[in-house]
């Protein structure tokens, strides 16, 4: 699957690109950007100007930091739903209770019935809390990212009929999709790879640069 690094890369500075674009846009249309979302698109555009350094240490250390990042925006995404940020109406909270997050899936479907609903939401729930949590420790990263990222694309897909342009541009929808495919792109710890030139390096006598050649 290393191979397919570079598409995904390709992929998520598109991604990154059109977050940006349309960021831009929201604040040109008055939309107010959390300090979150404004942290996360500063990180976003360094992990990509890292990974086009063409440095392995450069790129996986920014996408380490970027899934991390990413990670505790969907763990305190997931505490809000359940009041741990605050009550409903305070400033900075989207939710407050679980409630007010089943009624707000309800405006993204408004076709489906409650049940459905209800079932979307605890879906949605346990794959935000289950990848990012993987996102912050950081195994199998090229799994997580894609799911992460096509996690998301539903998430704007549902959003952008029924609450419009300025959720999205709020959210940071759009750049958190580059943000994951990114991270998915970030590679193998460099020493790893390292290490691994030396041990073959060593078992045919040859010197690292040879090894890697």
């Amino acid at each position: 699957m290393e191979h397919m690094d570079r598409y995904r890369l390709i992929g998520g500075l598109i991604w990154t690109a059109l977050g940006v674009i349309v960021a831009g846009v929201g604040v040109l249309q008055g939309v107010t950007v959390g300090p979150i979302v404004t942290a996360l698109t500063a990180l976003t555009v360094i992990a990509g100007v890292a990974a086009l350094t063409r440095s392995r240490w450069a790129r996986w250390i920014a996408g380490r930091l970027l899934g991390a990042v990413v990670g505790i925006e969907l763990l305190l995404s997931v505490a809000d739903r359940f009041g741990l940020l605050g009550a409903p109406g305070a400033p900075g909270v989207s939710w407050g209770s679980w409630p007010e997050f089943l009624a707000y899936i309800g405006v993204l479907l408004p076709w489906a019935p409650g049940s459905l609903v209800t079932a979307a939401g605890v879906v949605v729930t346990i794959a935000e809390a289950a990848l990012g949590t993987l996102l912050i420790i950081g195994p199998l990263w090229r799994w997580v990212g894609k799911l992460a990222a096509a996690l998301l694309l539903c998430f704007l897909i549902a959003m952008l009929p029924s609450v419009g342009f300025a959720e999205v541009v709020r959210y940071g929808v759009v750049l958190q999709i580059g943000a994951v495919l990114i991270v998915s792109a970030r590679g193998s710890w460099p020493g790893r790879a390292r290490a691994a030139r030396k041990d073959e390096a060593g078992r045919w006598g040859l010197s690292d640069e040879r090894a890697a050649a």
